[in-house]
């Protein structure tokens, strides 16, 4: 598996003067990598601003670019309301998939004051 800290702050091979192009570019770039060495490629992004306020981020909450849900092959958002980030809480939102079924959640436990983003998966629906 190959992880890239952020895919949304990198360059693409050739700039142009389109945002939205120089972004698509990155998410193809990243994605012929991990087909060319046969991995697994994790990369994280944000929402825009209505995502930020929903419940559940779905794929048309993704920032800046469409693109990048086109080009994924899964694209799962992590939500927690205030109570559920109390209770070291999250849900996991399966937004889009290519090859499998989307619009899953599943509930987790954390701890994330000891780096344990998962430790127990709390239900599937």
């Amino acid at each position: 598996m190959v992880i890239v800290d952020y895919g949304d702050i990198m360059a693409p091979d050739f700039r142009t003067q389109d945002p939205i192009e120089n972004s698509k570019s990155i998410y193809v770039g990243l994605r012929a990598i991990a087909m060319q060495y046969d991995v697994a490629l994790l990369t994280a992004t944000q929402t825009n601003r209505e995502g930020a306020r929903s419940s559940v981020a779905t794929m048309t909450d993704v920032a800046e670019d469409f693109n990048k849900i086109r080009i994924a092959d899964l694209v799962i958002s992590i939500n927690k309301t205030e109570e559920e980030k109390a209770n070291q809480e999250a849900r996991l939102y399966f937004a889009a998939s290519r090859n499998q079924r989307s619009d899953i959640t599943i509930r987790i436990k954390q701890d994330l004051e000891r780096m344990q983003f998962l430790t127990k998966i709390l239900d599937v629906t």
